[in-house]
């Protein structure tokens, strides 16, 4: 029985196995949905979520989906921890990955007043 299992188990494509991006980005904006509602708009943990499904919807090349949910996490960060914190502008440089060059110019500008040394190299 133990053998048969394990032949059928392996005649599955290990892709089948993995969730589709289209359930990935729902779980996203569902967590999104969720701090905002536990956490406010204005929340730490709530710009994480923005961040979180920002970043994914990036990797999956939906750069402008991914522009909104970034530049909702930089605007919660701006009002939570401030809009030179180190935060906002981790934030801020992953929203100038994904914008064209002239809206990414004075984002990277930004970034690199980062009091976050490495940030601010990356945003030079």
């Amino acid at each position: 029985m133990k053998a048969i299992l394990a032949l059928l188990f392996l005649a599955v494509p290990i892709g089948a196995l993995q969730p589709s991006p289209a359930m990935l980005r729902q779980l996203f904006e569902e967590a999104l949905a969720r701090r905002r509602e536990q956490y406010g708009d204005c929340d730490v943990r709530t710009a994480q979520a923005a961040w979180d499904l920002g970043l994914f919807l990036s990797r999956q090349g939906e750069a402008s989906d991914a522009r909104g949910a970034l530049a909702e996490a930089v605007r919660i960060d701006e009002q939570a921890v401030g809009p030179a914190a180190a935060q906002t502008l981790a934030d801020v440089e992953a929203l100038a990955l994904v914008s064209d060059v002239r809206q990414a110019e004075p984002l990277w500008k930004r970034a690199a007043t980062s009091p976050d040394a490495a940030l601010a190299a990356r945003a030079l």
